[in-house]
């Protein structure tokens, strides 16, 4: 089986922060290093075909400003990520359902209920990093998984990390 890596959209790519929810959503800046270390993954680790954007979104205008924030930002152009493997779900149990299905092996989130699904299953999942999680989402979950998910401040330990598989 291939290695196959989800990235989700926000707080892991774009620091939504309260201008996420207004017309001002396209100042909001992505998170440091997050372009420079996905190009990374997708050119030395997984390559554009096994690297997939899974996105929990509430509505319609979500997916819409997802899409042209990672436009504007030309996202696709500087990480050579392909336009087509992005994948928007309503709830995070519909992710990982998505997931379980695209065979991911890795995956990176701020939030920490995916790991508890994919880690307990989905026989394919290796490895998952909490980036940067909310202290009580961390709390909550952590101990429904096991030492293969990591929690990360940054991108270049994400990056370390993925860089030591075949």
């Amino acid at each position: 089986m291939r290695n196959t890596l989800f990235i989700d959209f926000g707080g892991v790519i774009v620091d939504e922060g309260p201008e996420w929810g207004t017309e001002k959503y396209l100042d909001r800046p992505a998170i440091k290093d997050s372009f420079f270390y996905i190009s990374k993954l997708i050119n030395e680790i997984f390559g554009a075909e096994s690297t997939f954007i899974i996105s929990k979104v509430k509505s319609n205008s979500g997916m819409t400003k997802t899409l042209d924030w990672l436009d504007k930002k030309s996202f696709f152009t500087e990480t050579g990520f392909n336009p087509y493997h992005i994948r928007f779900c309503g709830s995070r149990m519909e992710k990982f359902f998505i997931a379980k299905e695209l065979g991911i092996c890795y995956g990176i989130d701020n939030r920490c209920e995916i790991f508890s699904l994919l880690d307990n299953y989905n026989c394919y999942f290796e490895r998952g990093f909490v980036l940067n999680p909310r202290e009580d989402d961390y709390i909550r979950y952590k101990g429904t998984f096991s030492d293969r998910i990591r929690r990360v401040a940054t991108w270049e330990e994400i990056y370390k990390s993925l860089n030591t598989i075949s």
